[in-house]
């Protein structure tokens, strides 16, 4: 029994390496954990500002005097704790939405450079190859001039010689990482989505614990038509509280999309500008990014797909 353990303790141990030391993997997990955070804090804050709300109706009813307050207090936790845990399966399921969300979006940040990689493998390796980009869900700049790129070298390959050509004004213009509207809106739109769709959650959820501790109160210290007003008029409040947590939310996830275009978009115009080099005639360009690790291994690919190039094919000016 104890070996069997340490078996399966020793795979798991193995596993978590693998990952630690897959750069694609660490770039899914690193992009799932901010997908995920975001919520977790929002969720932390919303449920902290309940809380005070509520403690402060204790502190009023007690300011009041009112009658039983010792067994509504009992009563009032027992409440909020029941309540809140009635809402874990449904957060629960929110937390394993959003771990789908991230990885299906760190896949497709990676696609279109593992598009190109895996053409650049196998023109090394002189195998049939394709490129066929989805220009719906790919970086537009990057997908259209690899194509542009891979086609002429196609006819490189058969003429066995490189020779010299100019560049289209739409590619030479470009000198600086360009915004692909299309792309951006794509994985924008399954972030503000499920942004909006747990927003929804927490105010049912947080309106419900509210409305319950009202009912509660009612039921059990039989108020006042004052302290009623209150309470309903306290409804204005946990609206407003709702209102800046969800614009903070949103607004959250809106920088997060911002951060995450950023991952793709600098080194998609590295790749872009490297392709754009050479073709016009510096053939010892090679891409080198600094910072960027889930990407190295197709750099490399690509790369070597460079070094192919120069090595095999003569250049005619």
């Amino acid at each position: 029994m104890l070996l069997k353990f340490k078996n399966r303790l020793t795979k798991f141990k193995k596993m978590l390496e693998s990952v630690y030391y897959n750069d694609e993997a660490r770039f899914r997990l690193s992009t799932t954990l901010k997908i995920t955070l975001i919520p977790l804090i929002t969720i932390c804050v919303t449920w902290s500002f309940i809380f005070i709300i509520l403690r402060m109706d204790l502190l009023f009813f007690d300011a009041h005097n009112m009658t039983d307050i010792a067994l509504f207090e009992e009563t009032y936790y027992q409440f909020v704790i029941n309540t809140t845990l009635d809402q874990w399966h449904l957060l629960g399921t929110m937390f394993i939405i959003l771990v789908f969300v991230g990885i299906y979006l760190s896949n497709l940040f990676l696609r279109p450079f593992r598009l190109i990689r895996k053409y650049c493998e196998d023109f090394v390796e002189n195998k049939e190859t394709a490129y066929d980009p989805d220009f719906f869900t790919d970086l537009k700049l990057l997908t259209s001039f690899s194509e542009y790129f891979f086609n002429y070298m196609e006819n490189a390959k058969k003429l066995g010689r490189i020779d010299s050509i100019t560049i289209p004004d739409k590619y030479s213009r470009i000198h600086s990482p360009v915004f692909e509207r299309d792309f951006f809106v794509q994985f924008s739109f399954l972030i503000v989505l499920t942004s909006i769709i747990l927003s929804v959650f927490l105010n049912n959820a947080a309106v419900s614990i509210h409305d319950g501790i009202i009912n509660l109160a009612v039921q059990t210290l039989h108020p006042t038509a004052l302290i009623k007003y209150f309470l309903e008029k306290q409804t204005h409040i946990i609206d407003d509280v709702l209102l800046w947590v969800n614009l903070v939310h949103v607004l959250l996830y809106l920088l997060l999309a911002l951060h995450l275009y950023g991952k793709v978009s600098v080194p998609a115009f590295g790749i872009f500008s490297t392709m754009r080099a050479f073709i016009k005639g510096n053939h010892k360009q090679r891409i080198h990014l600094m910072g960027y690790y889930y990407l190295r291994p197709h750099c490399r690919s690509i790369n070597k797909y460079l070094d192919y190039l120069e090595k095999n094919y003569k250049v005619k000016d």
